[in-house]
């Protein structure tokens, strides 16, 4: 029963993760801000046709990463709905992407690592946590069956321990990116 909530709550974490809505823009050339708001500084222009990821929506504003990497705000009213086959097929045939020069430094390596690897080390504690736990044998099952051994202390352990692995992996991967900033 254990392993079918697993299972689900990984499913619905990766319809999450993996749900992307592609856009394309609508006007000869689109401000990239650094907030939602005209108030922002521009960090970058995208134009006309290019495609881009809307990863959420805030009032009349999207927060969107292009095809080249760069993050930010955009008006919602100047991008238009695309097909998700045509952005991929213009994705995977345009010459590789380099990485767009907000995607240096030590903050960008240390979140990059932060983000992609919490999740991943917490459900690796909690899962061995759990396997390694021992069957209870009684009459009602033949092999016996697994008590949740989860209190809310434990959770708290792992996220914490997560976090602590995180943070070291998060220096590494960092200082790499604060290395290759030199280089670029």
């Amino acid at each position: 029963m254990n392993i079918k909530i697993t299972f689900f709550v990984l499913i619905i974490y990766s319809s999450f993760v993996f749900a992307q809505d592609y856009k394309s823009v609508n006007v000869r050339i689109l401000n990239v801000r650094e907030q939602a708001g005209k108030k922002y500084k521009v960090v970058a222009q995208i134009k006309k046709g290019d495609k881009v990821i809307v990863i959420s929506e805030i009032n009349d504003w999207s927060e969107i990463e292009t095809e080249h990497g760069a993050k930010g705000f955009v008006n919602t009213k100047y991008l238009e709905k695309t097909k998700v086959e045509e952005s991929l097929k213009q994705v995977s045939s345009n010459k590789p992407i380099e990485p767009a020069p907000t995607e240096v430094g030590f903050k960008y390596g240390f979140k990059l690592a932060f983000k992609k690897l919490f999740f991943i080390a917490f459900i690796i504690f909690a899962g061995f946590t759990y396997f390694k736990s021992k069957r209870i044998k009684d009459g009602r099952y033949n092999s016996g069956y697994k008590i949740i051994p989860f209190s809310m202390f434990e959770l708290i352990k792992f996220a914490a321990i997560s976090a602590a692995i995180c943070s070291v992996l998060g220096l590494f991967i960092g200082t790499f990116f604060w290395i290759k900033a030199f280089f670029i």
